[in-house]
């Protein structure tokens, strides 16, 4: 069955009532929603930055007189995310979630190494993973698969040649900016700067992958640097970048 991030309920979440475990990412506007509920503690990490990415790239606040102003609203998220749809299917012709256009070269991996932590294939050869079990997740269904992909994406480590790190280096540091509601909604909105509204074009995948093999080739930010109300800069670059091309 295909899964698309936006339009298809797919995160889990902790709740104080009765309702939905499975939902949209619109829907951490629903009250009673308190937390992702992934089964992994890196995973949710990266789900509240999936969640904020969103946001800021579908309905940012103009100015900061907007952000304090602005109400939870299911509708308003869901219809401003629907132009974003066609970017986010995780399967299918593509272009598909945080994946290279082109067909890659070699041979696949296991699904494991979607898993920061899982160990690499010099490591596996050598059995030198002494702390890391083999397999542990052979056949991840696609809302797990899609959260792990955007986990590696966004903090990817050092990988050898080929293997960028994140936009914030290997492994980087999170720090969030927590208001204590305990609703979903207040901790991504809390983290979601001013900007502009930017459509799917703005994201990586959606073009082709650009590489820096050849010397002369790498790419770097124009001077002066684009403010931070350049949503296409931040949004594509920042919470929703893809550094590694998952073979």
């Amino acid at each position: 069955m295909p899964l698309n991030l936006i339009t298809d309920p797919w995160v889990p979440v902790r709740r104080s009532d009765d309702g939905l475990r499975i939902i949209r990412p619109d829907q951490i506007a629903q009250p009673g929603v308190i937390f992702p509920d992934w089964p992994r503690a890196d995973l949710n990490v990266a789900c509240l930055e999936l969640l904020i990415g969103l946001v800021f790239l579908a309905d940012p606040p103009a100015h900061a007189q907007d952000w304090r102003a602005r109400k939870p609203d299911v509708q308003r998220l869901r219809d401003r995310r629907a132009p974003l749809a066609p970017a986010f299917n995780l399967t299918g012709a593509g272009p598909c979630f945080l994946q290279d256009l082109d067909p890659l070269a070699g041979a696949p991996n296991p699904s494991d190494m979607l898993f920061i932590d899982s160990a690499g294939g010099n490591t596996a050869r050598n059995n030198a993973g002494l702390m890391v079990r083999r397999n542990r997740y052979p056949e991840p269904d696609l809302p797990l698969a899609a959260m792990a992909l955007y986990a590696l994406q966004a903090h990817a480590p050092s990988g050898g040649a080929g293997n960028r790190t994140s936009m914030r280096g290997g492994g980087p540091m999170v720090m969030l900016a927590d208001p204590g509601t305990g609703r979903l909604r207040d901790l991504v909105w809390a983290n979601v700067l001013d900007g502009r509204t930017t459509g799917p074009k703005a994201l990586p995948w959606m073009c082709p992958t650009r590489t820096s093999e050849a010397r002369g080739s790498e790419v770097y930010p124009t001077w002066p640097i684009l403010p931070r109300r350049s949503s296409a800069c931040c949004a594509g670059c920042g919470w929703l970048a893809m550094p590694r091309s998952p073979a």
